[in-house]
């Protein structure tokens, strides 16, 4: 374990603006094309529960803004041409545009948007795009890895305090993604090439979050905010952030880049080589170690003589080719222990468990790189561990989603939570081990747990009478758990 690392005193002080007590002020929400009246209800309630969070934890609002909301992309493009929008949303996520004036509009598209319940990690983050853009009246100047880590950052302190995501947890695999950076990170402070390259591959946001958390260490959470609002003071942001965190940017480059260190001593490293058909070694190609969801480890490129060393945690993965180290698409295939598939199923399963895994030859077929498969689902959707899955159902028998699963392993390191779907179905991947279930209803102040599976019985309130699951390589299916009531009626249990 490498010893820890003194932080330099501030040789700054911190300019904090006291926080006025605020009254929330919601936006305008718009519904674009079909969405079903259960999720209308789940994001106009998850919008309103994260700007009152802002509010209460920061006090700070936005105005009055218009948020569009929908889950066909195409729907979209008449609400484009009436707003004027040049630089349209993407196809799928958040965005945040300028549409006149001082007017900013957000934008959330894609079909997860037709699930219950509403992405709140995504409403937190990009409504905290429209702070910033409120706050310093849209100055330019900050480097992205700090607009995008202090809302990632920010957002991810909303979802673990309402109990929807263990920050703990999640804060493992943005450190396993930050892993994949291969620049020093002050050189993301100009190089908006390099940020886009690791953006697209999952590493700077995530190495932005560690760099903002270190900050909100050492000067508090609202310095974030005081950060946005010097900028509307057309002060530089070099000088506007020394006001705010109580350091320059070089001192503080000089103390992260050695807490970024200790933050990645204790991964380990999968290794190995790409060539191409004939052996030859090839450079510049991107290899992930994928492990699921937002579960798992960036991507890095190979280097001289086709190199790579992905470094992960101790875990189960499948190696994911593609042309450059940004692409989720287009996508190459899944390493098989000799060449490539576009089949998942077919995917070599690399497993690391306490030491580094090094020798590994991935060879290429020709054309591999103009040759592309056509996947029949995202390349995301492949997850290199066996899963938990079933269903709930409520007392008459109809399906009930928007509950959330937990599967229970004895810690939050060693446990996995997902939620019902519409039909009542979950999927939860997971690692082997011995695990319980547990059921939880989302209430307006976060999740209520109100049952355990138990097995035959499929419910059960009592915690000694809950059945265990083993997991040892294989899936485990068919779990149906019935509600005796309906779930918002329930008790809650222990």
């Amino acid at each position: 374990m490498p010893s820890a690392t003194p932080t330099p005193a501030p040789s700054i002080t911190p300019t904090h603006t006291p926080a006025p007590v605020v009254i929330p002020v919601y936006p305008e929400i718009v519904f674009v094309g079909e969405v079903p009246p259960a999720s209308q209800v789940a994001y106009r309630e998850a919008m309103e529960d994260v700007v009152a969070y802002y509010a209460e934890r920061f006090g700070v609002q936005a105005p009055e803004f218009p948020l569009y909301i929908g889950a066909d992309p195409r729907a979209f493009r008449a609400v484009y041409r009436e707003l004027g929008v040049a630089l349209q949303p993407a196809a799928e996520g958040g965005r945040v545009v300028h549409i006149r004036g001082d007017m900013h509009a957000l934008f959330i598209v894609g079909p997860f948007v037709s699930r219950v319940p509403a992405n709140k990690l995504l409403l937190a983050h990009e409504y905290f795009h429209i702070l910033q853009k409120y706050l310093s009246s849209s100055a330019p100047g900050p480097p992205l890895w700090l607009v995008e880590g202090s809302a990632h950052y920010s957002a991810l302190l909303y979802v673990s305090d309402e109990g929807i995501m263990s920050y703990d947890e999640d804060r493992r695999n943005v450190i396993a993604f930050a892993a994949g950076l291969d620049v020093p990170f002050r050189d993301l402070d100009d190089d908006l090439d390099k940020w886009l390259e690791l953006a697209g591959a999952g590493v700077g946001y995530n190495a932005g979050v560690l760099a903002s958390e270190w900050l909100a260490n050492e000067a508090g959470d609202h310095a974030h905010i005081d950060f946005w609002r010097l900028l509307a003071t057309k002060t530089p942001w070099q000088e506007a952030f020394s006001a705010a965190f109580g350091l320059t940017v070089d001192e503080f480059h000089e103390a992260f880049q050695e807490h970024l260190v200790d933050l990645l001593a204790n991964l380990r490293r999968i290794e190995g080589v790409v060539v191409g058909p004939d052996g030859e070694p090839l450079t510049g190609v991107g290899v992930r170690a994928w492990h699921g969801g937002r579960v798992g480890s960036s991507s890095v490129e190979t280097q001289a003589r086709g190199a790579f060393a992905v470094r992960v945690w101790d875990g189960t993965y499948n190696l994911q080719i593609t042309p450059d180290r940004s692409s989720w698409f287009p996508f190459a295939g899944w390493w098989t222990g000799e060449g490539l598939t576009a089949d998942c199923d077919e995917a070599v399963i690399v497993t690391v468990e306490g030491s580094d895994v090094t020798g590994l030859l991935v060879r290429l077929p020709a054309g591999w790189d103009k040759s592309l498969p056509t996947l029949d689902s995202p390349p995301w959707e492949c997850v290199a561990l066996p899963y938990v899955r079933g269903r709930v159902l409520g007392v008459d028998g109809e399906t009930v989603a928007g509950l959330g699963v937990w599967l229970w392993g004895g810690s939050t390191d060693s446990s996995k939570f997902g939620t019902t779907s519409a039909d009542g179905t979950f999927d939860i991947p997971q690692q082997n081990g011995t695990f319980f279930l547990r059921v939880y209803v989302s209430t307006g102040e976060g999740w209520r747990l109100v049952c355990w599976y138990g097995g035959e019985t499929g419910f059960t309130s009592n915690r000694a009478d809950a059945t265990s699951i083993e997991i040892d390589g294989t899936s485990v299916t068919g779990i149906e758990i019935r509600l005796p009531a309906n779930p918002t009626d329930l008790r809650p249990v222990r």
